[in-house]
């Protein structure tokens, strides 16, 4: 079992990074313009080496932990979808849409900034991505791998 959400997490995490530079290149400018407000606020001078540093930092800290509670929330929530309908696990589906709510409970959840999680619903709805532990996202639709949604299911004893 933890042999298995090791594994998990090793492809969550590659998965993650291979966005990595579309999400820098549609978050920069907002953590930039926050990592400047902050300096002025503290009185001090930007510097731009750390400036860079800071900015792809906090990015790939945020997604790693975005994509991960994201990942686990939808996964989560396909499960007991289909265990409250008493129905087989679905092969395709569209994907939820994360609400406000939702976004502000996850980011407060894993500790990433909700933009992170705008992001992720707006990339996710026009791209394919590998979701590690339950399927294929293709523009918005979802193809549910049902074993791998087991196997993460059965870590937790859910099944």
């Amino acid at each position: 079992m933890a042999d298995h959400l090791s594994r998990l997490m090793g492809l969550r995490v590659a998965a993650a990074k291979s966005l990595l530079p579309s999400a820098t290149g549609a978050l920069a400018d907002g953590v930039r313009a926050a990592y400047q407000a902050e300096m002025i606020r503290l009185g001090f001078e930007s510097d731009p080496e750390a400036a860079r540093d800071y900015i792809s930092a906090t990015i790939e800290r945020d997604l790693l932990l975005a994509f991960r509670g994201y990942s686990d929330w939808l996964a989560a929530h396909i499960w007991r979808d289909a265990l409250a309908r008493n129905v087989a696990l679905p092969t395709r589906l569209e994907l939820p849409r994360l609400t406000r709510e939702r976004i502000d409970a996850l980011s407060m959840q894993v500790d990433a900034a909700p933009e992170m999680f705008e992001w992720l619903g707006s990339h996710f709805s026009t791209a394919r991505a590998d979701l590690p532990g339950i399927g294929l996202v293709n523009r918005g639709a979802l193809d549910v791998d049902r074993n791998a949604l087991r196997d993460w299911a059965s870590c937790f004893d859910w099944t």
